[in-house]
């Protein structure tokens, strides 16, 4: 679906602790996702990259040192004023550079992303911006900028420079091959004995009512269109009508959450949605 979509990349971090060892430990990060090769080919291949932060491996948020946002204060606190006795900022970009170094020699390419953000992450928004451009200014006053440089980028940038990546070698026809994956990454143990599983069979109820409601909400949309579109109804009903639908379709796309239709939620959260 991503590819049919018009998506370029897969980008994802949810992947079972033991595979993804094995993927840090045997350069498979970036691999062709193939899914039904036996119905569709090559029609349905996509890049899929596996975001892995280093220290924790379920990790799609900061690397590791930088976790300092109001709501996710384990690094905290850094400090940047070199005059402090405190200061510690220098320690965390040698850090982040070492590790840098590591994970490039277990990367068939010389790009990189390493998100810096995080589910909830961003309320002041400041803190976090400063603690990045002093991480790039400090990277380059220490010298790790003549090995590798640092910058502000997007996902949508990332993605280009591996699709010039992988031209320049189609077109060399050299040994440089991305793995093909056909398979998918359930069931995923975010922790030993620690299963995410059920994704289409727990919370019946749940997955019943969103399917009811989509199914009640399409069917009625052609009637509350024609009812919009009478001319002997008065403004302020059309009005009542359009907020009423535009409620329902907020509530539907609510239930769309991945933690919602696909039955991963606790109990208490099920219950608000």
């Amino acid at each position: 679906m991503a590819r049919d979509v018009g998506f370029d990349t897969m980008m994802f971090s949810r992947m079972d602790i033991e595979e993804k060892y094995y993927v840090r430990n045997h350069t498979r990060q970036f691999s062709v996702w193939r899914p039904h090769e036996e119905n569709f080919g090559k029609q349905k291949d996509i890049l899929s990259l596996v975001i892995d932060q280093g220290a924790t491996l379920g990790a799609y948020c900061w690397p590791a040192g930088f976790w300092a946002d109001m709501n996710y204060e384990i690094d905290a606190p850094i400090i940047m004023n070199k005059n402090s006795s405190g200061y510690n900022m220098d320690k965390r970009v040698s850090a982040f550079f070492y590790g840098m170094e590591a994970r490039f020699e277990a990367e068939k390419v010389n790009h990189l992303m390493r998100p810096f953000g995080c589910d909830m992450a961003y309320v002041d928004a400041n803190i976090n911006y400063r603690i990045m451009d002093e991480l790039v200014r400090l990277w380059n006053e220490m010298g790790y900028g003549e090995f590798i440089e640092i910058r502000y980028s997007t996902p949508t940038r990332y993605t280009r420079e591996l699709a010039k990546i992988n031209e320049k070698h189609r077109n060399a026809s050299d040994e440089f091959n991305w793995p093909i994956r056909r398979d998918d990454t359930l069931p995923y143990a975010q922790h030993p004995n620690q299963f995410w599983n059920g994704f289409y069979t727990s919370r019946p109820q749940l997955k019943l009512s969103v399917r009811e409601l989509s199914r009640s909400l399409q069917s009625s949309s052609r009637m509350i269109a024609q009812q919009v579109l009478r001319k002997d109804l008065s403004q302020k009903k059309k009005e009542d009508i359009v907020h009423q639908l535009h409620f329902l379709y907020d509530t539907l796309g609510n239930l769309q959450h991945h933690d919602a239709i696909t039955g991963t939620s606790v109990a208490r959260v099920t219950g608000d949605f």
